[in-house]
């Protein structure tokens, strides 16, 4: 009897220690529910009390376990799922900011399209003709400057536009820009003569007495602009018919004439580098129309060729092709 007594004593004892260190453990499952576990052999008992009513369960202990190792697995599970709906999420928000970015509006004024996407068109390789007005902006030269009438299919303007920076004013389709390039301007003389400076320093023509086979006064400015330019709405830059204007300032760093001629059956050309009182600063009108790589462009300087009163009173235009983004 005494023994029966012993072991039952020891029983209670290992189930109520049993139970507190599976207190714990339950309520962080359910903190309103109290949870007792005996352990008799294979057997385990689950006593729940919640809320004032009691539910006993009797499970194998393998089956408990498995049970266990369930949880963990969902609960695991539950994480990689909640992990991958937040990489979704993020990889939708993407993809909306893209679309945003794409889409254009005439009201768009947001600052994180400002600036960022905009490119205007500055940067190319240029090829037109060169001509110039006369005093009263025609382009028939008085008969005292008839020596600088112009072979015009002969008088090529070469632009080299290197260095440009856009900055959008109104999302990826408006905005002003500016650069570096370098202007190399031939004007190939339509009379036999080519020019020189007098005793007075004033220009005029020289007759070298014999015929030419060409003649001609070549300049060279290095240019800056400050454009504006408009790029009408399109998914892609290169799809967009675009407009640019604005100035063009102009610094000479060289120039020169140039005669060809022949000389007992053999060819000889003479080159005079000189500054034929050529303006040494000048600004200028330019404009831009074109589409994807291609466009046209006009330039008109309101500033005279020759310094004043030192040659004839001559403004110089040109007009050409333009291939951007060489």
């Amino acid at each position: 009897m005494k023994t029966a007594i012993s072991l039952i004593m020891a029983l209670v004892i290992n189930t109520s220690l049993y139970s507190q260190n599976q207190d714990s453990t339950a309520s962080d499952t359910n903190k309103n529910a109290d949870t007792t576990n005996i352990m008799l052999g294979k057997k385990e008992i689950r006593i729940i009390e919640n809320e004032g009513e009691t539910d006993i369960k009797v499970m194998n202990r393998n089956k408990a376990e498995r049970e266990k190792e369930i949880a963990e697995e969902e609960k695991e599970k539950a994480e990689v799922e909640m992990e991958r709906a937040k990489e979704e999420a993020e990889i939708a928000k993407e993809e909306s900011e893209n679309k945003e970015e794409n889409d254009f509006s005439w009201n768009d004024f947001d600052k994180k399209h400002s600036g960022k996407k905009f490119k205007g068109h500055w940067d190319a390789f240029q090829i037109g003709i060169n001509s110039y007005l006369a005093a009263d902006k025609i382009t028939v030269l008085p008969a005292s400057d008839e020596f600088m009438a112009l072979n015009t299919n002969k008088s090529i303007n070469v632009n080299l536009n290197m260095f440009q920076q856009s900055f959008g004013l109104i999302g990826r389709n408006f905005g002003v820009l500016t650069g570096l390039g370098l202007e190399f301007s031939n004007y190939a003389f339509d009379n036999n003569n080519t020019i020189v400076k007098n005793a007075s320093g004033y220009i005029i023509p020289s007759d070298p007495g014999f015929k030419l086979d060409k003649s001609k006064l070549t300049t060279t400015y290095l240019t800056v602009p400050l454009l504006l330019e408009f790029q009408f709405p399109g998914e892609r830059r290169s799809s967009r018919l675009f407009v640019n204007g604005g100035v063009i300032g102009g610094l000479k760093i060289g120039s020169h004439t140039k005669i060809k001629y022949k000389e007992d059956g053999d060819k000889r050309d003479d080159k005079n580098k000189n500054d034929f009182n050529l303006s040494t600063f000048r600004y200028g009108f330019t404009g831009r129309i074109g589409l994807q790589h291609l466009s046209i462009y006009g330039v008109y300087y309101p500033v005279a060729l020759f310094e004043k009163n030192k040659g004839p009173e001559l403004y110089p235009f040109m007009i050409g092709l333009s291939f951007d983004g060489f």
